[in-house]
């Protein structure tokens, strides 16, 4: 009778931790709700951090076209000030995409048009806005990487070999046999392999991390989509 009462208390705790978490995240989704729509039309109070800008802009250098404002026109304008002004949004994407149409004006009525509409839309809709802003800041920033720049280094990039891998662990394989006749030799190479590979992960964790938090993201943006097309009117 212990073992199934103890276990009662453990599946109890279980359920009790997985139903706070559930309240605490509406809790914290109602928080932001009201935070966004009595933030509405008020100015940007943005904090910006150095070299944010500079990451923010490379998407449009990614995307520049013949319609893209040069350098010197966009600081004479002094447009990255304007932008800062502009920037409501709570995403990576958000602020490269912003960033992009800001460096790349257009005159065709039709998406202009377009543009109004929408902007008419989530200017009347304080739930739908204050709803999809909710789904935006849950995607974050990147804020030590930018997305469109290691999207760009990946499709460059060559696959590696496994080589090496294979290689070290033939060799782990031949310390320990080496202990069968010689447990210090043995051992010796086994915890200098072993160091080895630690140092070796760690140096390809650090080239490798702006990869894999890039593709986390990715994964992010495509789990929120859904959630955004259930939002948005037919």
């Amino acid at each position: 009778m212990s073992g199934i009462f103890f276990l009662l208390i453990i599946i109890c705790i279980f359920v009790f931790i997985i139903i706070k978490g559930n309240i605490d995240n509406k809790i914290n989704t109602e928080k932001k709700k009201r935070k966004f729509v009595e933030n509405y039309g008020k100015s940007n109070t943005r904090k910006w951090k150095a070299g944010e800008l500079e990451r923010i802009s490379i998407y449009a250098k990614y995307r520049e076209s013949y319609q893209t404002v040069d350098d010197l026109t966009w600081n004479d304008l002094d447009m990255d000030l304007i932008y800062q002004q502009m920037a409501y949004t709570e995403s990576s994407l958000g602020d490269d995409y912003l960033y992009y149409l800001l460096k790349n004006p257009i005159k065709d009525k039709e998406v202009l048009k377009d543009r109004e509409k929408k902007i008419t839309t989530l200017s009347d809709n304080p739930d739908l806005r204050s709803d999809l802003q909710v789904i935006f800041s849950s995607l974050g920033r990147m804020e030590r990487f930018s997305l469109a720049q290691y999207i760009a280094f990946l499709m460059r990039e060559n696959p590696k070999s496994n080589t090496k891998h294979y290689v070290m662990d033939a060799f782990i394989v031949v310390s320990i046999i080496i202990m069968i006749f010689h447990v210090g030799l043995g051992l010796g190479l086994f915890f200098a392999l072993i160091l080895y590979n630690v140092v070796s992960y760690f140096r390809d964790k650090a080239y490798f991390e702006p990869y894999l938090a890039s593709i986390r993201y990715l994964f992010k943006v495509l789990d929120k989509t859904i959630e955004v097309k259930n939002l948005l009117p037919l």
